[in-house]
């Protein structure tokens, strides 16, 4: 009975060494889901994808100005 703690911290961590691995996996994990929470490449590619659009609208709108001030000196 008294030789059960003594088996349990000496044995026990030589034969399933987990606390290292178990500690790189779960800082790995929370490091991944707090990059992925302050750097949302959903939001990101929205951004872009608005700016594109931004500018395609600004093209068409300088082309039909132009189309219609020609127009206006025909």
């Amino acid at each position: 009975m008294y030789a059960m703690p003594v088996m349990i911290f000496s044995s026990l961590p030589c034969i399933h060494q987990v606390g290292l691995p178990l500690y790189w996996a779960v800082s790995n994990a929370y490091q991944v889901l707090q990059t992925y929470l302050l750097n949302n490449p959903f939001k990101i590619i929205a951004e872009r994808e608005a700016g594109v659009q931004a500018k395609k609208d600004l093209e068409i709108k300088k082309r039909k100005a132009q189309e219609s001030t020609e127009k206006e000196k025909k």
